[in-house]
């Protein structure tokens, strides 16, 4: 894997060949069309019509049953994303393997700071999915070092660090309630409807229907959310429950079971955090977390994976990356 920091060769050779692939916007459009629409057709949004018609480089098409115009990019993972070019450079340097946080990659696409982050927490998000039992649960506790930025989570005039304590002084309190309880505030109504109805006792979406009184499109998209903030658990035969609680073990102990401090390998993603991001906030401590899996752990993370994940994750608001909050229990992969 390749440091854009100290391979500046390796770095710019990445996006020269990228430039050369995607030399523009429109040409971007059209590698992201190919990208959703090779497994099925485009289908109007209106009158589900496969005919249509659509120019070079343009994101909309026009029906030719109905003649209304439907967005290629509506409700999959490219939903609004302004400019596709940049979303498709982040994939193509993450399979690269060339690292570059969204500083970098801010000032050399020339968009703004706050798209480049929202287009690898969108990424990241998606990672996270993905998650199963292989990966080490580590309290957050343990990223001290490395939080240092604020988030809506940090109390006025204090440092960032302190939402570590607050989180784990609300765990020392409710050892028993800590997951509900950091959740509840992120929820929506939906969300939290379906959430209360999840138990160790696996459910399919169609039961989740039937006991929440929602469709199945609202329930299978706040079943996502919910498996994002750790919350949810699907298994295999897509069945549901609520992941088992180990903060009691955490009480007690100081740690989690996988996640002792002598671990040799626990530095090696602290460091990855400290010197590609500069350091990060504990909102979002999951994102980067994630970000580490999917560098190193190849075997799971092979070339064209990770945009067939996104293209099936489909749409992430802004809101809901706004919404998204760290489990206290950090899903990592140690090395």
């Amino acid at each position: 894997m390749k440091n854009c920091d100290d391979f500046d060769s390796d770095y710019l050779s990445a996006w020269e060949t990228f430039a050369e692939v995607v030399p523009s916007e429109k040409h971007a459009v059209e590698i992201v069309y190919k990208i959703l629409y090779r497994d099925k057709p485009l289908r109007c949004f209106y009158c589900r019509s496969i005919h249509h018609s659509r120019v070079f480089g343009s994101r909309s098409s026009k029906c030719m049953a109905c003649s209304k115009k439907t967005w290629i990019t509506s409700g999959t993972f490219f939903h609004k994303a302004k400019c596709l070019r940049s979303v498709l450079a982040a994939f193509w340097f993450l399979e690269s393997r060339v690292y570059i946080n969204p500083f970098r990659f801010h000032k050399l696409l020339d968009i703004g700071y706050a798209a480049a982050i929202l287009i690898f927490k969108k990424i990241s998000m998606a990672i996270y999915s993905q998650t199963d039992q292989s990966l080490f649960s580590i309290p957050s506790s343990e990223f001290r070092e490395v939080i240092c930025r604020r988030s809506i989570q940090t109390r006025a005039l204090e440092h960032p660090v302190s939402e570590i304590q607050d989180s784990y002084d609300l765990l020392s309190s409710k050892p028993d309630q800590i997951e509900d309880t950091v959740i509840v505030d992120t929820l929506s109504e939906k969300e939290q409807k379906i959430y209360d109805v999840l138990s160790d006792q696996p459910q399919n979406v169609d039961l989740i229907c039937f006991n929440t009184e929602l469709p199945a499109s609202v329930v299978s998209a706040s079943l996502v959310m919910l498996e994002l903030s750790g919350h949810a658990h699907l298994l295999p035969g897509g069945c549901y429950i609520r992941p088992p609680s180990s903060n009691q073990n955490i009480f007690e102990h100081g740690h989690s079971e996988h996640s002792l401090l002598e671990d040799s390998r626990t530095p090696k993603l602290l460091n990855f955090i400290e010197q590609r991001f500069r350091g990060v906030s504990r909102k979002y401590l999951q994102n980067y977390a994630s970000l580490f899996w999917f560098y190193f752990d190849l075997s799971c993370w092979y070339p064209g994976r990770l945009l067939d994940v996104c293209k099936t994750f489909g749409k992430i608001s802004g809101s809901q990356v706004s919404a998204f909050l760290s489990p206290y229990q950090i899903r990592a992969y140690l090395v």
